[in-house]
């Protein structure tokens, strides 16, 4: 595998990770008898999940561009 393959695993990875984080936060927000104050502190926690999604699928989406020079 070639380091080029390595690091779009490595990427993959963590863009996985970071999707189970973005789901186990979402349910935890879902959680009945919430105080608003964790509500609130749980809505900013999605915010800078969904902020870190965004950024690092759009340099995955810049990395599968390059997909057909790399050998998997």
């Amino acid at each position: 595998m070639t380091l080029e393959a390595r690091s779009l695993y490595l990427f993959l990875d963590e863009l996985e990770a970071q999707c189970a984080e973005t789901i186990a936060t979402l349910k935890a927000f879902k959680a009945p008898n919430l105080s608003q104050e964790r509500k609130e502190e749980l809505l900013g926690d999605v915010s800078v999940c969904i902020t870190a999604l965004r950024i690092k699928s759009e340099l995955l989406e810049q990395d599968l561009d390059d997909l057909e020079d790399i050998q998997l």
